[in-house]
């Protein structure tokens, strides 16, 4: 049937007692293409983009949507955060915090956090998380169901803004020196705050989408490269090598680091370059 096979298999019971009916199982099975083949391990490892592409970075944006596949293999006791996407202090994804579980997801700004309690992941399994930020606020997007939202970030720190009315999600790329934070996935201030997972599909957008862009047919596993307002988006075709190229004509490469740990000398957090690989079939129905 549109040239994908399927069948359906029965077992049926060969032992039941006389008079008895025989229990029988029906199982369905449909050939599917798979349109996301691999995915990034970020067990202590992590991507960064360092903005170098021909148009340079975002900037400050007043909308956005940060979105990605995401796997969390466990939720370890010993781990307080787990880190998403974003940057320390300004916008950051990430799970947990002093009184969050682990297994919750909070938006991490300069001006508040936001704790979306309605929804406890669950581990060994895949998520589409999106997360959009327009007129000051913010929506949280699981699954392609808005199940969060922050209608302003207000206050936070002595030093931050009244209210955040934009975020420039392309500071200057380094290992961090006084402090200065970077946009990173699966990292945020040390190591202890690696996502105990995997990655796919990442994406940046200079726009809010809309919910009836997110649940567009297969949006969650591939995107036209050419959409408006789509400013990077790694795929992660390569399947081998240390950096993951941007689909988007503004070529800003995606960075790998493994095992990341702090230089005795420098004090910076570091890891040699490349990308765990992992293999990968999604949609995985």
């Amino acid at each position: 049937e549109s040239g994908k096979r399927a069948a359906t298999v029965t077992f049926a019971q060969t032992d039941a007692v006389e008079g008895e009916t025989p229990l029988t199982c029906s199982i369905t099975i449909t050939q599917v293409t798979p349109l996301v083949h691999w995915a990034a391990d970020m067990r202590f490892n992590r991507l960064f983009p360092k903005w170098d592409g021909a148009n340079g970075g975002p900037g400050a944006c007043t909308e956005f949507t940060l979105e990605s596949l995401v796997y969390i293999t466990e939720f370890p006791s010993s781990q307080t955060l787990a880190t998403l996407m974003g940057i320390e202090g300004q916008f950051l994804l990430r799970f947990g915090d002093s009184g969050v579980p682990l297994n919750n997801l909070q938006i991490a700004t300069s001006c508040g956090n936001h704790h979306v309690t309605e929804v406890t992941f669950e581990a060994n399994r895949w998520y589409h998380i999106a997360v959009t930020f327009a007129n000051g606020g913010a929506k949280v997007y699981v699954d392609g169901e808005m199940v969060s939202e922050k209608t302003e970030f207000k206050g936070g720190y002595s030093w931050s803004p009244t209210y955040l009315t934009s975020v420039n999600l392309s500071p200057a790329w380094s290992y961090e020196p006084n402090g200065n934070r970077a946009f990173w996935m699966g990292y945020a201030y040390d190591q202890n705050r690696s996502l105990p997972g995997y990655m796919t599909e990442i994406r940046i957008w200079t726009k809010a989408l809309t919910a009836d862009e997110i649940n567009a047919e297969n949006h969650f596993y591939n995107v036209d490269p050419a959409s408006e307002g789509l400013f990077s988006y790694w795929k992660f075709t390569e399947g081998e090598g240390e950096t993951v190229a941007d689909k988007t004509a503004n070529g800003n490469t995606l960075y790998g680091e493994t095992d990341i740990a702090k230089d005795p000398v420098t004090e910076a957090n570091k890891g040699p370059a490349g990308i765990e690989w992992f293999k990968v079939a999604l949609p995985d129905r």
